[in-house]
C-alpha cells in the first residue's frame, strides 16, 4: 500500500503495514520480530517477541510506563540500557542470519 503523494501515511496505515510484513514472514515459516518505543495500555502486535521487548522495558509488573531506569527522559523512547535491555531479550539462536 503507498501513500498518495504529498499524503503522510497514518498510524491506522503504519500498523496495516507491519501486520502485513508480520504475516508474510509467518506464511513463509519465519519468526517476526518487532518492537514499539514504549509500553501502552492495550496496544497489540503481530510480532512474535514482542511482548518480550515491552515486559524488559515496564518492569515486572503491568503498567502504561517505560521503567525509570529506561527511560530517555521523554516518557517514550529508551535510553542505552533500555536498547541493551531489549537486545538482550532477543534469542538469536532461532534466527537463521
Amino acid at each position: 500500500m503507498k501513500p498518495e503523494p504529498g499524503k503522510l501515511p497514518t498510524a491506522a496505515d503504519l500498523n496495516t503495514g507491519l501486520t502485513t510484513l508480520a504475516d508474510r514472514r509467518h506464511a513463509a515459516g519465519l519468526t517476526a520480530i518487532g518492537s514499539t518505543s514504549g509500553p501502552y495500555l492495550g496496544d497489540d502486535h503481530p510480532f512474535d517477541c514482542d511482548h518480550r521487548h515491552r515486559r524488559r522495558r515496564r518492569g515486572p509488573r503491568p503498567t502504561t510506563r517505560i521503567r525509570d531506569d529506561f527511560n530517555s527522559g521523554d516518557g517514550l523512547h529508551v535510553n542505552d540500557a533500555g536498547a541493551k535491555a531489549i537486545a538482550d531479550a532477543v534469542d538469536p539462536s532461532p534466527l537463521e542470519l
